[in-house]
């Protein structure tokens, strides 16, 4: 994985066991910094790309590097955002947390529930997604099994007719499919949007008080909803990686984590790999930041 970081710190720019002195450091570092040269240093879970200077100069070293070395993913220092833009044009992927949020909905789903006070099998959900990838499949089985009733809300009715077959067989557990405007979420507790975008997703009536779970930064319209919103969370970040993130505190706790599992393999993997460090849920956002106690025991 390759991390960009902005530093102006010269010792950050050679490794632990490097011998230099210490002018030689600043004379090698201050020649790199004025002919626009990115310095590359190994981390324990892949490498660093150091910025000394947020300049036109520095991000034209740093878009020819990622072109030279086909850089694929990166992982984006929260005081570099200005960058952003140039790296995407190259079609690189920059880690977001999104693809975390997917592995942790069931965690953000039993979050929820806690705070109300209630039980998930007292829930009823409804799911929104109309290309879902193996991780949604998974999280549909999931939550299918342990709530009261699911909803899945879809254009793409056939897509999941095979998985509403499977499961009625093995677990007996019925999705009720549907694609209504007016009815399909009014007597749901829980709403996910998996990958509705927001005039899609807005067309939908919801239930006054339902709590919305968007894996999209989604707003909704409606006057009438007093619900909640949720956009984002926050985690706890495992103690076993403390040690590893001393010298990327310029990066967000989540995305950072999100690198560190980030792979092509079966969700099952990704899951019992987020269990197995034992990952928490701190918190989680809506539109105005926090959402407090108050909200979860308002709806």
């Amino acid at each position: 994985m390759l991390y960009i970081k902005f530093t102006k710190d010269y010792l950050e720019y050679f490794e632990e066991d490097c011998k230099y002195p210490d002018f030689l450091k600043k004379l090698i570092f201050t020649f790199r910094k004025f002919f626009g040269k990115i310095t590359k240093i190994k981390n324990d879970n892949g490498e660093v790309v150091l910025i000394p200077e947020k300049s036109n100069k520095f991000k034209k070293s740093l878009m020819k590097f990622l072109k030279i070395y086909y850089v694929k993913t990166v992982v984006l220092a929260n005081d570099l955002q200005e960058f952003r833009e140039d790296i995407e044009n190259q079609k690189i992927k920059i880690l977001d947390g999104k693809w975390l949020y997917k592995y942790l909905l069931s965690d953000v789903v039993d979050f929820v529930v806690k705070n109300k006070g209630v039980a998930l099998n007292e829930q009823t959900i409804s799911f929104a997604v109309n290309s879902p990838d193996d991780i949604d499949l998974e999280n549909l089985k999931n939550l299918a099994r342990n709530c009261r009733s699911l909803n899945l809300i879809t254009k793409d009715e056939y897509r999941f007719k095979k998985l509403e077959e499977t499961m009625y067989k093995e677990d007996g557990v019925a999705l009720n499919i549907a694609y209504n405007y007016k009815k399909s979420l009014l007597k749901s507790d829980i709403v996910i949007n998996v990958d509705l975008n927001e005039k899609e997703f807005n067309k939908f009536a919801f239930p006054r008080k339902a709590v919305i779970i968007n894996l999209k930064n989604v707003k909704i319209h409606s006057k009438g909803f007093n619900g909640i919103n949720i956009l984002k969370y926050e985690i706890d970040f495992p103690k076993q990686y403390e040690n590893e993130i001393l010298n990327l505190d310029s990066f967000n706790k989540e995305i950072l984590y999100e690198s560190y599992i980030y792979k092509r393999t079966a969700p099952k993997n990704i899951l019992t790999r987020i269990k197995r460090d034992g990952l928490q849920v701190a918190r989680l956002l809506g539109k105005n930041g926090y959402i407090d106690q108050k909200e979860y025991e308002r709806v």
